[in-house]
């Protein structure tokens, strides 16, 4: 289980990574539901599959989930899968669209790359529909590379020697 880890760029502590915990549950939830067209499980999501969901998070020491703070104000949420093959990366949502824009979510991205490459995983990859034009530009623009298409998503592959890695604190 991984709910104990607050992160942060070691020169900008206002933007932080901070565990999910119980109380995040129905903020992640609207979240989701808000963007449930860019994501693969298009069903509205109710309280009691968000528990399950959160049960096994709990129980899975491979799973990490965040909620990003700025300046203490829950704006987002990132998170990533250790597998085999490396570390697979979902759920990144802009929660408040008051902070479209403003590079907090490309922050956020930065410093839990840092912190996965720290961990001694140099393989760092993530889906992302066709639909959402929007996240695959961005991805782009955050150093990933686009190895392969399917029929409805792109399968893109963090490039670690573009990647603007920061020194990370872990508290």
């Amino acid at each position: 289980m991984n709910n104990t880890l607050r992160i942060s760029a070691l020169s900008d502590k206002s933007i932080i990574l901070k565990s999910i915990a119980l109380q995040d549950q129905e903020i992640l939830r609207t979240w989701k539901n808000k963007n449930k067209e860019y994501f693969f499980f298009k069903e509205e999501i109710n309280q009691e599959m968000q528990q399950v969901w959160f049960n096994g998070y709990l129980r899975d020491p491979n799973n990490y989930m965040f909620i990003i703070e700025y300046n203490l104000r829950s704006v987002g949420c990132i998170g990533f899968k250790v597998t085999p093959e490396g570390a697979d990366i979902y759920n990144v949502i802009l929660g408040d669209d008051a902070f479209a824009k403003s590079g907090i979510m490309s922050r956020s991205m930065k410093i839990m790359c840092s912190y996965i490459i720290e961990k001694g995983i140099s393989r760092i990859f993530l889906k992302v529909l066709q639909i959402n034009r929007i996240a695959y530009e961005w991805y782009l623009k955050n150093s990933f590379n686009n190895k392969y298409s399917q029929e409805d998503y792109h399968f893109l592959e963090l490039d670690i020697e573009k990647n603007d890695r920061c020194i990370i604190n872990i508290v």
